[in-house]
Formats: structure tokens, sequence, C-alpha cells
């Protein structure tokens, strides 16, 4: 295999390839087949024969793009600390919640890739 596996989407787990073995259908030859999974929480990605598109690599390492729908953007899980202190000022400052939630946002990070 030249391409490396990227972690697993869901969890982050080490991903490994499978490689198996089947009858086909019409001919009754015997197809190699491969399919990418997670060594951790066992989801997979496609099956395919090694050689056609789309190739279980490529497919396994593609990522959808982290673009949130209109009005929406991506927040962090856990507030970080320059949204935290935006939090204060703005409940210091006597600040309505949406004035607080808006510097929050202004001050959330920007994300990876996104």
């Amino acid at each position: 295999m030249s391409a490396e596996l990227k972690p697993c989407p869901f969890c982050g787990g080490d991903a490994g390839i499978r490689n198996w073995q089947d009858e086909e259908l019409w001919s009754h030859a015997i197809v190699e087949w491969q399919k990418v999974h997670c060594t951790e929480c066992e989801c997979e990605g496609i099956s395919s024969c090694p050689g056609y598109e789309p190739d279980t690599v490529q497919a396994w390492n593609t990522r959808a793009a982290l673009t949130p729908p209109e009005g929406y953007v991506l927040v962090p899980v856990e507030p970080t600390r320059q949204m935290q202190v935006a939090a204060l000022e703005g409940e210091w400052n006597r600040a309505t919640p949406a004035e607080v939630w808006a510097a929050m946002l202004a001050a959330r990070p920007e994300v990876p890739g996104g």
C-alpha cells in the first residue's frame, strides 16, 4: 500500500485494511476485495477491488469539509480562555445575553481546515 491511512474520522483510532476473496456472481472467478476499517470502533469504509474505482484508501482519507449551514458557526465543546474572558467582560459591562454570546463567538478560535 503506497498511501498512508488517516485516523478514524469518528474516534481517531488507527485504521487498517481488510482483504478477502469472494466468488464473482456470474463468472465464478475469485475476486480480491479490500475495505478500510477502524481498529478501535470498527467503523468501515467502502468495499472495493484493488485497482478499481473508487479506491478504498482514497475514499477513507477523504473528509467532508467542516462547513456549517448558513447562520451557524463551529465552536469548541468547551469555551476557550478567550471566549470566557469575552463573556466576563460582557457581564461586567452589563451586556445583554445576546451581546455576551456575540462577544464569545467573536473570540472563538478558527477551525483548522474549516
